[in-house]
């Protein structure tokens, strides 16, 4: 499900992207897709407080079998 986040004084997309979705490709230029004001609005990497975005659902991917050698 889509969900709106309000940005807080010092909020930088890649640190919201990380918080919402953890670690996975791609999501900063999920978001940007999401809200194409957001470039042209010129904020730089540091956002205002304020700014409501939309965080798209990101499609589901399968999860990878991991084999630890060691430890």
């Amino acid at each position: 499900m889509t969900q709106l986040y309000e940005t807080r004084a010092g909020d930088r997309l890649d640190q919201i992207a990380l918080g919402h979705y953890g670690a996975q490709a791609g999501v900063v230029e999920r978001i940007l897709d999401a809200n194409p004001d957001l470039l042209l609005a010129g904020h730089g990497p540091v956002l205002p407080a304020g700014l409501r975005l939309v965080l798209p659902d990101l499609p589901a991917t399968p999860t990878d079998r991991v084999v630890r050698l060691f430890g």
